[in-house]
């Protein structure tokens, strides 16, 4: 089952983000969200989206059958800013791709803690989307 997170519903959908939502996550923990400032990657977006360029390694046998796609990956950021609970949800595209995935999120450095009512665990998505770079698609 695909959960939308917390923050995804406040940033995507325009929540009201001064009420609480409740979440049941697949690890049997109950997430209460009030934001405040939402939990971020250290550095922010930007700084996200390099971590995840310079330590993605695009599988072999993907580059070899030449699959490319997004995986989606959901986890739980805790009071302290760790990562935990990572798993991937959506169709899967195999070849490596859900592996790599993990492997990175998993490796990630503690993330800037929310600033709520409540320090419970928050529920994040991050879309990795693997490309295939042209010189992979037609080698020469």
């Amino acid at each position: 089952m695909f959960l939308l997170s917390c923050l995804y519903a406040a940033l995507t959908f325009g929540a009201d983000t001064t009420k609480p939502v409740v979440i049941d996550a697949p690890s049997g923990d109950v997430i209460t969200c009030i934001f405040e400032e939402s939990p971020y990657f250290p550095g922010g977006e930007k700084a996200l989206v390099k971590y995840l360029q310079e330590n993605i390694k695009y599988p072999a046998p993907a580059v070899k059958a030449k699959v490319s796609g997004s995986v989606f990956v959901q986890f739980m950021i805790d009071s302290t800013g760790t990562i935990r609970n990572a798993h991937t949800t959506g169709t899967h595209k195999g070849y490596g791709l859900e592996e790599e995935a993990l492997r990175v999120v998993n490796k990630m450095p503690a993330w800037k803690r929310s600033k709520t009512c409540t320090q419970q665990p928050v529920m994040y998505n991050l879309p990795i989307r693997f490309i295939l770079p042209e010189s992979f698609k037609n080698p020469k």
